[in-house]
């Protein structure tokens, strides 16, 4: 038997998810020089967007070339079915 079910999406409150968005930064300039597979210099996960602000700048301060970097947010989520 098939049945159509509503499904509902929300933030992922449970214990252990972050509450807040997690951030990260990563040297688009390392992407495209010094990776093959297009992965490079990144900032660790920080739930403070300056964090990942202040590893950008000290980067580019390392190489004065890198000056383009990619913002990534990361928030978590969960479904469930609704009766």
């Amino acid at each position: 038997m098939i049945r159509h079910v509503n499904w509902l999406i929300t933030r992922d409150r449970a214990a252990g998810a972050p509450q807040e968005p997690l951030y990260e930064f990563e040297c688009t300039t390392c992407s495209t020089l010094d990776a093959p597979d297009g992965g490079g210099s990144r900032s660790p996960a920080s739930e403070d967007v300056a964090d990942g602000q202040a590893w950008a700048i000290k980067h580019s301060a390392k190489h004065p070339g890198h000056t383009h970097f990619r913002e990534s947010i990361t928030r978590f989520w969960r479904t469930q079915m609704q009766n």
